[in-house]
């Protein structure tokens, strides 16, 4: 599963420095009025951006099913603000345009060392959990999401 991980984001990470293809994601990310005007076809750009991340989202769910021997429609609910948080941490920007691949992987490490350490103090305090300490762990990736995004605009 790692061979695959990395293998994917190896791959991608080029195809989205090298090539003009995935380079128009950033352009239509970034402006897509501008994007137009200059020449990009954005709607197709939209379109094969969709496209590929519902296909490799198939791929991750296949994946998981090998993982774990079954399929639950439940899997991934409340891991949304993660995910948003993790690429906001990588470096991406919530108006498009810029972020990079690597970036987001720092970003998932980075909330997951956190909640990783957050998990071990809960651990240490059972018998006189903290509130503080649970709040801390339920609120971790609101946390660290608005103090990485409040200095950038």
């Amino acid at each position: 599963m790692i061979i695959i991980f990395l293998v994917t984001v190896i791959v991608f990470d080029f195809l989205l420095r090298k090539t003009t293809v995935f380079r128009k994601v950033f352009y239509t990310g970034s402006n897509e009025r501008a994007a137009a005007y200059s020449g990009i076809r954005t709607k197709k750009v939209v379109f094969l951006t969709t496209t590929l991340c519902s296909a490799l989202c198939g791929f991750a769910g296949i994946i998981y099913m090998a993982r774990f021997g079954s399929a639950q429609p439940t899997f991934g609910i409340g891991m949304e603000l993660n995910v948003i948080a993790a690429a906001v941490i990588g470096g991406a920007s919530l108006n498009g345009g810029t972020g990079t691949i690597f970036g987001a992987i720092l970003g998932v490490v980075l909330l997951s060392v956190v909640s990783s350490s957050l998990a071990l103090w809960m651990c240490r305090s059972i018998g006189r959990t903290s509130s503080a300490a649970q709040f801390c762990w339920q609120q971790c990736p609101l946390i660290i999401f608005c103090t990485n995004v409040g200095g950038k605009s």
